[in-house]
């Protein structure tokens, strides 16, 4: 049962993107590129010469171009539908948000007990205290990096906000241009 669900979420997100001509992972890629987002040299293949914009007006144009030439009523649809995806984002924003503080207490709890572990080591040598600095260094380095792998999701639903927000705005542009050339 379970597998039906994930190719019915496959077939309805191809009939989406084909239907709309909105393919999410090339128009992001495009959309992190314009914002100047780090994308990985196997991602920044993936976008044509033509497709890498430096400027808001030249995407901009790049969508009136793409979507120009639909019905008002398709325009709308596609409103719609980029509205539900926005929608969609947000519930995971508001999850990581919330699960952020609560796994980053937990681990600076650990830290602190560890610090405190450390300072009851009695000192012999030399040695000693150099290697309890380096090893608590290290320590600190492996907290820092679990604080970015945490805190990258978090980034990263918000890129999508700011898309879905940013590629909705241009299709009420277009939207309107339909409205006032037809009255």
């Amino acid at each position: 049962m379970k597998k039906n669900k994930s190719i019915f979420k496959k077939k309805s997100r191809r009939l989406d993107e084909e239907s709309y001509n909105f393919y999410t992972y090339d128009e992001k890629l495009i959309y992190r590129y314009l914002c100047g987002k780090h994308i990985r040299r196997k991602e920044l293949s993936k976008i044509p010469e033509l497709h890498k914009f430096h400027k808001y007006h030249e995407w901009y144009d790049y969508i009136e171009k793409k979507y120009g030439n639909s019905s008002l009523e398709g325009l709308i649809e596609f409103w719609h539908f980029l509205n539900q995806k926005s929608r969609n984002v947000k519930p995971k924003y508001e999850y990581w948000t919330l699960c952020i503080p609560v796994g980053l207490t937990l681990i600076v709890n650990e830290i602190f007990d560890l610090t405190l572990k450390f300072s009851d080591i009695k000192i012999n040598c030399l040695s000693d205290p150099i290697i309890a600095f380096v090893v608590y260094m290290i320590v600190v380095a492996i907290f820092a990096k679990i604080v970015i792998m945490i805190m990258q999701p978090l980034f990263d639903q918000n890129d999508d906000s700011c898309f879905y927000e940013d590629y909705k705005a241009i299709i009420d542009d277009l939207i309107e241009k339909k409205k006032k050339a037809s009255e």
